[in-house]
Parts: C-alpha cells; sequence; structure tokens
C-alpha cells in the first residue's frame, strides 16, 4: 500500500472502538467521548494519527499516538456533538489512515436543558374546613441539566397556598409535602387542587385532584353530676349519627358543626333531674329536654340530678349480730335533717360489736352516727345518700399445743387461733414404739376427754413415754443373774442375760419363757413383746477337786493327793513337820494360813 506521496506504508496499526467505554447515547450540544484501543504489530514504535468521521463529516477531532512495539494501548477521544440533532442514530468513524479502523452507531437526542415533570401521590379525598389539606407529590427532571423549580400547591377559590424549591439533578426525583389550611368561610362542596412548576410555557408541569371541602368538627361533651343517678340520650339531628346514651361521669362527642342537637335527662328511681350547667345557655335550664345549635363553639353540658329524698342505705356484717330496727340490706327515703335510730343486736357469744361503719370506700359516712360504738345510736341525715352497717367480727383465742416425747397432734402443733366458744378434737398419734401418756400444762385440766374448749388463750403438752413391761430375772441356789430383779424393759427389744454360777455349781438352764434364744446356755438374750416376763436361773450342786502337796520336810493329813467334795463337805487339813522342821504355813484357798489345822475355804474358791 502506498501513501498519498506515493510512499509505501505498512499496515501494522489495528484500531478497535471501545464500546463500553463510549458514549452511544447523546444530546446535541454535548460532549461525546470514545476511546478506542491500537494494536502495535510491528517489531518497532509506531506513530500515526487517529481521525473520527461523524455523520459523513469527516475529520470531526484527530489524536496523534505513538505506540511501543508489539504493544496495546487505549486513547481517548472527545468532541461536541453539533446541533439540530432530534432523535437520530448517527453514524461514527474512527480510523488510522493506511492503517485500520472500526465504526458504531450514536442516538443522538434533541438538548433539553430540563423538563419537571409533577405527578400527585398522595392526597385527601376529603378534608374539613379548619383543618389541614395535605398533598404528597413526585416531581422528576427529565431534563438533561440540573434544574431548580419552585412547585406550589394551590386549592382554588382559597387564598391559601404553599409552595417549595425543588432543585433536581437529571433524571432524579423527589417527594414533596405541601400544606394548606381550609378557611372556616370556604365554601362546602368539591374543589380542584392543582400542583404546579414555575418553569416557563414550554416546561410548565402540573397535576390536579378534586377535594370534597365538609364542615368543620365541634366537640359535644356530655357530664353527669353524679355517676349512677340518671343518663343523658344525645340525638343529634343528622342522618350520619345515631342516638347515643351517657351514663357515666362524662363523655364526649365529635359533632360536625351547625348539626341540631337533641338531650333528654332521666333520672334514675328515687332521683329528680334538677337543671342543666353550661356556660352557654341558649335553652330552657330547667327543662329536662333541651335542643339547641351546635354551632361555632365547642359545648360542655352537665346533667345535674338530685334525690327525691335522703336516702339510708343500712346493713351488717359478720354472722355474729344483726339489726333491730332496719332489714339488712335495704334502703330507707328520710327528710332531709331527720334524725334516725338505728339499733344492732348484741352479738352473739364470741362475737364482738366492732361499730357503725361506711360501706362506700373512702367515704366517711361515720360523721353522721352521733356514736359510731354504740349498739343504740342515732344517725342525722344531710344531703347525700348515707351509706351505713353493723360491722360484727369473731373474737380469737390461742391454742398452743406442745410434744413431750416422740409423737404427734392433731389438729396441729404450734399455736392456731379459734373462735371463742369453738371446742377442739385433740388426737395424740404416738411414733411406733411409744405411748400417750397424759396431757401437761397450765391449762391440761382443761382437757375433757379427747378435746378442749376455748374460752381464752390456752396452752397445753401431749406426753409421749417409750412402752414397756416388766421384766423380773431369779435364781435359785447356787448362783446369780445379770441382770437380776425387776425391771422395766422397752416392748419389742432383747435383753442380754448371763447365768453366774457359785462354787461347786454348775448352770443347768433359763426357764419361765420361751423367748429365750438358748434356753440351756448360760449367756443369751431374751426377746421381750407386750406382757410382762418372769425368768429364773437354775443351778445343781457339782464337786470341787483340790490337790494337796507339801513343800519342806513334813507331811500333811490328809496326806498329798487329790480330793474331790461338795459344796456342803467341811475338809480339814493337818500340817505335821519333821523333828527337826518347822512349819511356815497354807498356800492356797484356806481359812487360816497360819495354823497348822485349817479347813478348805468353800466360799472363796
Amino acid at each position: 500500500m502506498t501513501d498519498p506521496a506515493g510512499e509505501e506504508v505498512s499496515e501494522h496499526l489495528e484500531l478497535e472502538i471501545v464500546d463500553e467505554k463510549t458514549d452511544q447515547e447523546v444530546a446535541s450540544e454535548e460532549e461525546l467521548n470514545l476511546t478506542v484501543e491500537v494494536t502495535n504489530t510491528a517489531g518497532e514504535e509506531g506513530e500515526a494519527a487517529i481521525e473520527v468521521d461523524f455523520n459523513e463529516e469527516e475529520k470531526i477531532t484527530s489524536k496523534e499516538i505513538t505506540v511501543g512495539a508489539e504493544e496495546s494501548s487505549e486513547f481517548e477521544l472527545s468532541f461536541t456533538v453539533p446541533e439540530d440533532y432530534e432523535d437520530e442514530n448517527v453514524p461514527l468513524t474512527a480510523y488510522i489512515p493506511y492503517h485500520s479502523g472500526d465504526g458504531i452507531m450514536i442516538t443522538v437526542k434533541e438538548n433539553v436543558h430540563f423538563n419537571i415533570e409533577i405527578n400527585v401521590s398522595e392526597s385527601n379525598e376529603e378534608v374539613r374546613r379548619t383543618d389541614d389539606l395535605t398533598t404528597v407529590a413526585e416531581v422528576t427532571n427529565e431534563g438533561t441539566k440540573e434544574a431548580t423549580q419552585t412547585i406550589e400547591l394551590d386549592l382554588l377559590d382559597s387564598d391559601n397556598s404553599d409552595s417549595q424549591e425543588i432543585t433536581l439533578a437529571s433524571g432524579e426525583t423527589k417527594e414533596l409535602t405541601l400544606t394548606v389550611g381550609i378557611e372556616e368561610d370556604m365554601g362546602l362542596g368539591e374543589h380542584t387542587v392543582i400542583v404546579e412548576s414555575s418553569a416557563d410555557e414550554d416546561d410548565y408541569s402540573e397535576d390536579s385532584y378534586f377535594v370534597e371541602i365538609l364542615r368543620e368538627l365541634k366537640s359535644l361533651t356530655i357530664s353527669l353530676s353524679d355517676y349512677g343517678m340518671g343518663e343523658v340520650i344525645v340525638n343529634p339531628q343528622a342522618d350520619e349519627y345515631a342516638e347515643k346514651v351517657v351514663s357515666s361521669s362524662s363523655q364526649t362527642f365529635e359533632i360536625v358543626r351547625e348539626t341540631p342537637i337533641i338531650l333528654s335527662a332521666y333520672p334514675v328511681e328515687h332521683y329528680r333531674f334538677s337543671h342543666w350547667k353550661s356556660e352557654k345557655t341558649d335553652f330552657d335550664e330547667q327543662s329536662d329536654s333541651i335542643d339547641f345549635l351546635l354551632d361555632e363553639e365547642d359545648r360542655d353540658i352537665e346533667a345535674v340530678f338530685t334525690p327525691k329524698e335522703t336516702i339510708l342505705h343500712i346493713g351488717h356484717h359478720g354472722e355474729g349480730g344483726g339489726l333491730k330496727n332496719h332489714t339488712s340490706g335495704e334502703y330507707y327515703e328520710y327528710d332531709r335533717g331527720e334524725t334516725i335510730e338505728i339499733e344492732a343486736e348484741e352479738p352473739d357469744y364470741g362475737w364482738r360489736f366492732e361499730g357503725w361503719y361506711s360501706t362506700v370506700g373512702d367515704a366517711d359516712h361515720e360523721k353522721y352516727v352521733e356514736d359510731p360504738e354504740a349498739l343504740n345510736t342515732t344517725i342525722e341525715m344531710g344531703e347525700e345518700e348515707v351509706f351505713i352497717m353493723a360491722v360484727y367480727s369473731k373474737i380469737m383465742h390461742d391454742l398452743t399445743i406442745n410434744i413431750s416425747g416422740k409423737g404427734t397432734v392433731e389438729p396441729h402443733i404450734g399455736t392456731e387461733q379459734y373462735q371463742k366458744g369453738t371446742r377442739v378434737t385433740l388426737i395424740p398419734k404416738p411414733d411406733e414404739g411409744n405411748s400417750f401418756k397424759s396431757w401437761e400444762g397450765p391449762d391440761s385440766e382443761d382437757v375433757e376427754v379427747d378435746s378442749i374448749y376455748i374460752d381464752e388463750n390456752k396452752e397445753i403438752t401431749a406426753l409421749f413415754a417409750i412402752e414397756t413391761v416388766q421384766l423380773s430375772v431369779s435364781s435359785d441356789d447356787g448362783g446369780t443373774t445379770s441382770p437380776e430383779g425387776d425391771m422395766a424393759v422397752q416392748t419389742n427389744s432383747t435383753v442380754d442375760i448371763v447365768a453366774i454360777s457359785d462354787p461347786a455349781y454348775d448352770f443347768v438352764q433359763w426357764k419361765g419363757s420361751d423367748k429365750i434364744s438358748d434356753p440351756e446356755a448360760a449367756s443369751t438374750y431374751i426377746e421381750i413383746g407386750d406382757d410382762d416376763i418372769g425368768i429364773e436361773a437354775v443351778f445343781e450342786e457339782g464337786e470341787i477337786c483340790i490337790e494337796v502337796v507339801v513343800a519342806g520336810p513334813g507331811e500333811t493329813e490328809p496326806e498329798p493327793d487329790v480330793y474331790c467334795f461338795g459344796a456342803g463337805d467341811n475338809i480339814q487339813l493337818n500340817a505335821v513337820p519333821n523333828e527337826d522342821a518347822e512349819f511356815i504355813g497354807w498356800t492356797g484357798p484356806v481359812k487360816n494360813n497360819d495354823s497348822r489345822t485349817t479347813y478348805i475355804d468353800i466360799e472363796n474358791l
């Protein structure tokens, strides 16, 4: 290939447009940016110029470049799009002369600097006079440049409006809340609401809707002079309101202004309607049924009820007494200022009369009673109802039950209270191996069989003891026992017994009971049951053998040998020394160790 001068050139620079880095949509008179990638396939650095054609306008911009050997580089170019384009697709070509090029289609829009669009997103369908009308509008800048506008809310047929200035970037949407007050004299019915921008005619935007203007609401508060004396029927003369009943102390209603109202008062039995109380009295205050117009002011009206006569509510509390000259739980009508006798019965045994007390919450109706602590007294009737009762209470005493030993008592251990006049049943319950013996303590003499009468504070103790039987252990002649004699032993137990033989006697057996473990054993035990037991150790005579020996020159009579004898034998011993010898003494169980003639000491064997 040759250049225009006829010189040979090498096609070693390759150009490609980078789509994702190139503006493919732009407005006329705006700057368009594009990015190209150039690759040098030669083995040496290359220099060239990138040229751009736009919609067949040659060389709308160009850029000198240098690319290293066998390298790729990106290059950015920009130019201002000519005017007078309007939503066209325009070809753009980037190329390096005598090397390579690439093309792309560009969408060119008409250059609109700003374009505000308004849409109402939230609004009132109806609003009452003297209330606020609130509108939420979405404002969008559909232009290509940042724009600042004033957005205004206008209620036609009204002097009230609201506006806010707003700045939006291209494509940005914001919400605005605009509020205007509804004038008191605003005409009722349907009105037009417009939300509009402050732009000139070409960029002007608006949205509108209809709102229903209604009469304003007024408060009507109805109260009663005293709860429970009566009720008031509220009857607004308008189709949208139902009849209402006020029976509590106070109720408030919201009703459309200029609605006719009828109020009717109805007292309960024993009460009368007295009058109405209100700051504005455009009605007959003494009439139990009135009508008026709920105009520009809130109204607060009270119905006053009073008793026909003063009422005495009288009763009693507690089972230990009652009323003598009135029926408990009834009410009685008396003239105001009248003095009435009230009488309470003497309290039953075990009860006390506490006095006359009010029956209504914290009300101090005792103040009307001349002597609140007296059974028979008087009460003076005043302006208000009186609620009074005679109060009786139980007289209570302590019963303290203690225990000594192992066991328990029903109904309780310790101290409990019982009404005076109560007889309490007592049930002692000994633990196993024990028995109840008696009642002890300060008031034990008041226990009758199995109960005690409560007429004051009392204290008793239940005495429990281990159960025992009599065990008698004896022996015949010839020995002793351990233990010995009569003794008390615990039932359902065992007792060790030992038979001890005297000298020259032998143990034979135990007798007297079949509860002895081994009757022929000198040392054994006996099982104790629930009955007294008597046992005896039996012995018999035996033999005792003694060896007589001589130490030194001499002889004995009898001569040295082994001799056996019984317990009743009396054995005499004589020592006979030789002529040249002398008797020294006896050793062993003899009665006199120093005497040549002595006897065997049976008792000390």
